[in-house]
């Protein structure tokens, strides 16, 4: 009997132990925690908690507790302090939901508007600085090559600045002269900055004119063994912008070349030609003759007799007085009727003054031009005969002797002098240059002077009978028949061949 009590002792105190071990313990295989995790109370149809797993074969039943006499099954646990609600029992098709392996936190990766990019863009011109003409058409965006960023390409131009576009900034005014710059500014995507600029020179009016070469005669006769210059014949070579031209061995921009096969040992014709060419590469050429002889020059009057002549053309008083480089004025003559032009309704710039009829007959020719528009103006009428020989001597210092017999009077042979003849201008560089005759001064005199008593005194070609070459502004009144007369016999009609009056290019 004491051994059975004995035993059952034994048993009582092993279960205990058991129990003990259960609940402080983990049993081979189960891996729930003794403590229930707070946040792992079961709620109605809630899945259990992953740190409340419970095996498939373990239902917690209501209010069940373990007592001393119950025996606990190897994969049973029960927290002894928590009981299990009716409907937290983990049903055997519930699965955990596992916990998420907790992983290192990964760096931030960079921002895709951030960029590495820090190379500006390439802004690619033609030119450092360009020329360009008064109204002429001219686009700026021509000097651009291109607008290029590494990263983005080709950039567009746009009005205001901003990344990714360019902008052109300019003052420039192609109605005014001038120098003009043009800015350029680039900005790429990433904010990278450039600029370039060139610059715009605006020059007046594009030069399509070529240069005007001006001689003295058409032709001219020298004697075998003359010492004879062509470039004596030049009276200028000249253009409107350029100015006058330099002679050099080889035709090239800004200067003018003589060239001739002319040999003064040697009896013939021959041809002196002459090229100018102006800064902008118009060109123009002239030519004349030279004929080269044993005897004296045919072309003209060998001998000067006058006593044939009418004396009306010697006489001062007349208006058909004649002054060239055979007939010469009275020592110091001067008209007594000179009266001032511009006091009378004409407009005349430097001496204007003419004898009475013919100051007359200029102010009703004015008035009649600028019936037509024009404002008819005339330079250098009277010249006395000292002023005409400061004017020759001026010449001879600076040509020498037959260069200035060519371009310029000798004191008391000057038309001018005769108080009857005037010098029209327009008061621009056409002024006492063969073009005087394409403008529209030069033009209505042509048609209109004979109406008012005037004669073009030494017209084109007749260099060899008047002794000048062609100047279609100088002007001489005759009076209205005469000048009809010798209007209507055709544009290069001269005085002395109408009349037959002895003149030439030597002074007799």
């Amino acid at each position: 009997m004491k051994k059975l009590l004995a035993g059952l002792l034994i048993f009582i105190l092993s279960g205990m132990l058991v129990t003990g071990i259960i609940t402080r313990g983990k049993m081979p295989g189960n891996t729930a925690s003794a403590t229930p995790t707070p946040s792992a109370s079961a709620t109605p149809d809630a899945a259990v908690s992953p740190d409340a797993n419970a095996s498939p074969d373990a239902s917690a039943s209501p209010n069940a507790s373990a007592s001393p006499g119950a025996s606990a099954s190897p994969n049973a646990s029960a927290s002894p302090n928590a009981s299990a609600s009716p409907s937290a029992s983990a049903s055997p098709g519930a699965s955990a939901s596992p916990t998420p392996t907790p992983t290192s936190t990964p760096k931030p990766s960079a921002s895709p508007n951030v960029s590495n990019d820090k190379k500006a863009p390439v802004i690619m011109v033609r030119y450092a600085a360009v020329d360009t003409y008064l109204n002429d058409v001219y686009n700026v965006n021509d000097a651009i090559m291109y607008v290029r960023d590494e990263t983005d390409g080709d950039l567009k131009r746009a009005d205001v600045l901003s990344n990714g576009v360019y902008t052109v900034k300019t003052d420039l005014d192609l109605k005014k002269e001038g120098t003009y710059t043009v800015n350029i500014t680039a900005r790429d995507k990433a904010g990278n900055e450039s600029t370039e600029k060139f610059t715009v020179r605006v020059l007046p009016e594009r030069d399509t004119k070529a240069p005007v070469i001006m001689v003295l005669y058409a032709s001219t006769e020298i004697k075998v063994g003359q010492k004879y210059d062509p470039a004596s014949a030049i009276m200028y070579v000249r253009d409107e912008r350029d100015g006058d031209l330099k002679k050099a061995d080889t035709l090239a921009n800004g200067v003018y070349t003589v060239t001739t096969d002319l040999n003064t040992s040697k009896e013939g014709t021959y041809t002196v030609n002459i090229a100018a060419r102006d800064k902008s590469g118009n060109e123009s050429t002239e030519k004349f003759t030279v004929k080269v002889t044993g005897t004296p020059s045919t072309s003209g009057p060998t001998t000067i007799d006058l006593s044939d002549e009418d004396p009306v053309f010697r006489d001062t008083s007349s208006l058909l007085v004649v002054a060239n480089k055979v007939h010469r004025l009275p020592e110091g003559y001067a008209p007594s009727d000179l009266v001032n032009v511009n006091d009378i309704g004409g407009v005349g710039t430097i001496a204007p003054y003419m004898r009475s009829e013919a100051a007359q007959a200029v102010v009703s020719m004015t008035k009649a031009a600028a019936a037509d528009g024009l404002t008819l103006m005339f330079s250098s009428a009277y010249r006395s005969e000292d002023y005409q020989r400061q004017l020759y001597n001026g010449y001879v210092n600076s040509y020498g002797t037959e260069r200035a017999d060519r371009i310029s009077s000798r004191p008391g042979y000057s038309d001018h002098q005769t108080g009857l003849a005037c010098d029209f201008v327009t008061g621009t560089s056409v002024d006492f240059t063969a073009d005087f005759e394409n403008t529209k001064i030069g033009k209505w005199l042509h048609d209109n002077a004979y109406k008012y008593g005037f004669i073009m005194r030494y017209p084109k070609g007749k260099d060899a009978v008047t002794g000048y070459a062609y100047e279609p502004w100088h002007f001489r009144y005759v009076g209205v028949d005469v000048a009809t007369a010798i209007h209507n016999e055709g544009d290069t009609q001269t005085f002395e061949e109408h009349f037959g009056v002895a003149g030439g290019q030597e002074y007799k």
